[in-house]
């Protein structure tokens, strides 16, 4: 019998009117229901007895209804089959249905004895909606006393799938009884927002409920899922199974669970998870970094097991494990990490509203450590919660560690999360996207604040500063690494970090860091030393895959490739790194002091300024470069290929003016520094330099116009007109493209004054200057040194002067003696030392070309007057025609000079006898010794004068008169 879906009066049924009849008694209560109405009738025919409760059925709780009952009585009612549904779809049906009761009871309790069903069939399209009002559990008994219903077949739609199964049910409520469930699901799933976190192809519960007389309740449940996703992890099977044990049953179906304790074994079955392949990623994505993390941790697998047993009573739930039975292996890191109770606490305490969680975590493996936790929650907004961690040397995934400490402490207030978190320990190596980190040792205290409703975070330094003692970090897409050593991570005005993870997410960061030592390279690139002070603000957009950094840098000191070394740096800079993984960046270095690194440096210190820009992969850069007085030295320019390692530059002096005090060449090169200074004139340069992993090339050329300076070294006293263009093919090292030649117009020794002169060198490039050539006019002849070979920068320099052509007459007349004077030509060698900035001549040999005359005419003195001898031999220097003059010089040219003269020939001496007439001409060796300063002896014409005789010589001549003289014999007249 089917009935429309109006009321008896005709008025359309109020579709609108709520269901107030819970599921869970849907079924059964409706079939008490029925035979409450069918007793009301039983004295009716059964025609009108199914009209009646077809009529009911349809009107307002169930859309429609179908009713066959086959027998009434004041006992039972028997229903051959009932088939109803509401207006949702949601359908219940039933054959063979007994309900047996007691008239009395039925009427006034609404209750019946037993009912009895040979097949239920309950099918639910859609759950009802979960009461929002007062779900304190009110006082209720169940509509029958005993239930037989040993095939019942349920069908339902949930938000995780279409579930199926069968149940059956034998209760009573004095005897107790037993129910079962068997239900299970394909392609189950559920999604939390636009991504699915958890997926199964088949999932099961098989169920059992024992309810014994005594009113203790003995279950049994066992949950299976084939192909389970849960997030990002999969397994082929997972398999949970309880068993539990509760008493007053009895009470609990009353309402009353005050009465209501119990506990429950949970097993999980040794499950392996696995990473699905879609998600395994090489960097973060928009949404997490810890989420990347997380998939390199995960990326071999997870392979879980354990046991847990869950008590409850009086209101209260507690949680419990013993040691090692909850373990969690990380497949991949091969490590295992078992979860066990810590201090005889319970894992997990619930009770009046607030819960308490204590455990234990132990790590074993290849990442060995221990964590304890603590969590203290007055309800599920406001909780406590501590963490502490010590960790010995190992590694998960893309971290590894030394040992380490760390410790975290915070609260939850509502949507408010803040922590103090603490590390001390090591990082040997950490992946974070794009960025390795290496060889870390951190100190360092945070304090962190969360608000979960606005999306954002912030993260400060207890203290102000964290300690770096070490750590190395490397972008491998762009070739770039940095480390530092004993190094300062400071906070400013800002926390260090703050992220958003609203529409568009965003994390920024700002500080100072300075460090003791550090090293920067990339491509072919390096710089190492003594980093600035960099002040920074940096911000990563996830969702654009852009990295932004900007800083101010100061002090500092540090070494370009090897051979550039700047210091006091004062400048700014900033960076971007894109989401195709470009780097660009500006720098901007308003001063820096330069320096050239290495023994054999060819320039001195400067101060430099200039700018830089990087854009794929490219540095173009300029700069100009001043004396350490300020003085400018001129400007260049360049490029670098940050990738291969290649670039050039070129700098240009422009026209300088050299002046004392203010412009010198030893501004220039340290090769000048005590070696000539006071200069005046001008010069020009250019350089040019290209540089390649494998090495540096440089050339240009160097410019002087009238210079003139005091030296070279104190040996020179002035060098005067300098001219002439020096090209060089390489300035590391100096080398040269052949001979240059420079053009001198004088080189005053003091004792020796070179003018005239013409250079002819050349840098070979063996860190050596050759001079092929240098001539200078000297007394009318020349004097100069060929092929000869010096170390740049030696301490002691040797060279022979050669001098030819010499005029003995002018040369002893630049004498400046009085009465001295001679005829002759001169020539020899005068090996020439510098050493320490002094000039000496050691064993110097000049000897006479031919024969010559040697005349000195001076007043006579005080040892003429005295000495025979010395008379005689100043008689004999009136006119000394020599057949061979020599002398060897010793000494200093700005101390005292040695010569040793030595001079062979004859003189005409008039003899103090009467019975020689005429001037007797006698042979003479005669050798003089002059000792002085040579400066004195030039510039006053004063000598000391010692001879002494030699055998044969004119010694032996004075012997002999004297001798003859004694003996009163006339003299045999004998020339010699």
């Amino acid at each position: 019998m089917r009935r429309s879906d109006v009321h008896d009066d005709g008025a359309p049924r109020d579709n609108s009117r709520k269901k107030n009849l819970s599921w869970q008694w849907a079924s059964l209560g409706t079939v008490a229901l029925l035979a409450i109405l069918a007793v009301a009738i039983v004295v009716a025919r059964v025609p009108i007895a199914n009209a009646a409760i077809g009529w009911l059925l349809a009107g307002g709780r169930f859309g429609e209804a179908d009713v066959n009952i086959t027998e009434l009585g004041l006992k039972a009612t028997r229903i051959g089959h009932v088939d109803w549904r509401d207006r949702d779809g949601n359908s219940f049906a039933g054959s063979n249905v007994l309900v047996s009761y007691d008239i009395a009871a039925l009427i006034a309790g609404r209750r019946v004895g037993r009912i009895s069903a040979e097949e239920l069939k309950i099918d639910i399209e859609k759950l009802p909606a979960a009461s929002r009002g007062d779900r304190t559990p009110k006082s209720s008994t169940l509509p029958f006393d005993s239930i037989y219903a040993p095939r019942i077949s349920l069908s339902a739609k949930t938000p995780f799938g279409a579930l199926r199964g069968d149940a059956s049910i034998d209760f009573s409520f004095v005897a107790g009884g037993i129910a079962t469930l068997d239900v299970s699901a394909d392609d189950l799933s559920s999604s939390l927002g636009q991504d699915k976190n958890l997926e199964a192809e088949s999932a099961s519960v098989l169920g059992r409920a024992e309810f014994r007389p005594e009113g203790e309740l003995v279950a049994t449940v066992e949950a299976q899922c084939k192909n389970l996703a849960i997030w990002r992890a999969g397994a082929d099977m997972a398999i949970v199974s309880a068993t539990g044990r509760a008493s007053s049953w009895r009470s609990a179906f009353k309402g009353d669970f005050s009465k209501l304790s119990g506990d429950a074994d949970i097993t999980i079955a040794p499950t392996h998870f696995r990473l699905a392949a879609d998600h395994q990623r090489d960097g973060p994505d928009a949404e997490s970094w810890v989420e990347a993390f997380l998939v390199e941790m995960l990326s071999g697998g997870v392979a879980l097991q354990g046991q847990a047993s869950v008590a409850f009573a009086e209101g209260s739930v507690t949680a419990s494990a013993p040691d090692g039975a909850v373990q969690i292996d990380l497949v991949g890191p091969g490590s295992r990490l078992v979860l066990t109770q810590r201090d005889n606490e319970p894992l997990l305490r619930i009770a009046d509203g607030a819960g308490r969680m204590v455990a234990a975590m132990r790590s074993e493996g290849k990442a060995p450590g221990d964590l304890s936790v603590v969590v203290n929650a007055s309800s599920l907004k406001t909780a406590s919660f501590s963490v502490v961690g010590e960790l010995q040397k190992g590694g998960i995934g893309a971290i590894a560690w030394g040992r380490s400490e760390a410790g975290l402490d915070g609260a939850i207030e509502g949507d408010v999360v803040s922590a103090d978190f603490r590390f001390l320990g090591e990082i040997d190596r950490a992946s974070f996207g794009r960025m390795d980190f290496s060889n870390a040792s951190f100190d360092a205290s945070l304090k962190g604040r969360a608000d979960l409703t606005a999306r954002t975070a912030t993260a400060k330094i207890v203290g102000g500063c964290a300690s770096l003692r070490r750590g190395s970090i490397a972008i491998a897409s762009q070739d770039l690494s940095a480390s530092v050593r004993d190094a300062q991570l400071c906070e400013g005005a800002e926390p260090l970090i703050a992220l958003n993870w609203r529409d568009k997410p965003k994390i920024d960061a700002a500080g100072r860091l300075t460090a003791s030592s550090g090293a920067f390279s990339i491509a072919q690139t390096s710089i190492e030393g003594v980093p600035p002070s960099i002040q920074f603000s940096a911000n990563y957009s996830p969702a654009e895959h852009l990295t932004a950094v900007s800083a101010t840098l100061s002090g500092g000191e540090a070494v370009l490739n090897g051979a550039l070394g700047f210091s006091s740096i004062r400048g700014e800079g900033s960076a971007l790194l894109t989401s195709d993984e470009e780097l660009k960046g500006d720098v901007k270095i308003a001063s820096a002091d330069l320096r050239q690194v290495g023994e054999n440096a060819i320039a001195s210190p400067m101060k430099a300024s200039g700018s830089a820009r990087l854009a794929d992969q490219v540095i173009d850069f300029e700069f100009g470069v001043a004396s350490l007085l300020g003085a400018p030295l001129g400007a260049g320019a360049g490029r670098h290929n940050v990738a291969t390692g290649v670039g050039s530059a070129e700098f240009d002096t422009g026209a300088l003016a050299l002046a004392p005090g203010e412009l010198q060449p030893s501004a220039f090169s340290p090769y000048f520094v005590g070696l000539l200074s006071n200069a005046v004139g001008k010069m020009a340069a250019e350089f040019k330099f290209g540089w390649t992993p494998s090495g540096v090339d440089s050339s240009g050329f160097i410019e002087l116009e009238d210079v003139s300076f005091q030296g070279p070294t104190l040996a020179v006293s002035r060098t005067f007109d300098v001219d002439g263009r020096i090209a060089l093919s390489s300035l590391l090292p100096l080398k040269t493209p052949g001979l240059q030649d420079i053009s001198v117009g004088l080189v005053d020794l003091d004792a020796l004054q070179l003018e005239s002169g013409l250079i002819a060198f050349e840098f070979p490039g063996d860190d050596t200057i050759r001079l092929d050539t240098a001539e200078f006019e000297w007394f009318d002849g020349v004097v100069g040194a060929y092929d000869a070979i010096s170390p740049l920068g030696a301490g002691r320099v040797e060279f022979d002067l050669r001098a030819a052509g010499v005029d003995f007459a002018v040369l002893l007349s630049r004498l400046n003696v009085d009465g001295l004077s001679g005829e002759g030509v001169v020539e020899g060698v005068l090996p020439l030392v510098i050493e320490d900035g002094r000039a000496s001549i050691e064993n110097g040999e000049l000897r006479s070309v031919g024969a010559g005359i040697l005349r000195y005419n001076g007043p006579p003195g005080t040892i003429e007057e005295t000495n025979a001898g010395a008379k005689i031999a100043f008689e004999a220097l009136r006119r000394l025609e020599f057949t061979l003059l020599s002398a060897t010089i010793n000494g200093p040219l700005d101390g005292v000079l040695d010569f040793d003269l030595r001079f062979e020939g004859a003189s005409a001496l008039t003899v103090d006898d009467p019975r020689v007439k005429e001037p007797v001409r006698f042979p003479i060796v005669y050798r003089m010794n002059i000792k002085a300063p040579a400066l004195d002896l030039i510039r006053e014409g004063r000598a000391a004068i010692d001879f002494t005789t030699r055998e044969g010589g004119l010694g032996e001549t004075l012997k002999r008169l004297e001798a003859e003289e004694n003996a009163e014999s006339p003299p045999e007249r004998r020339e010699e």
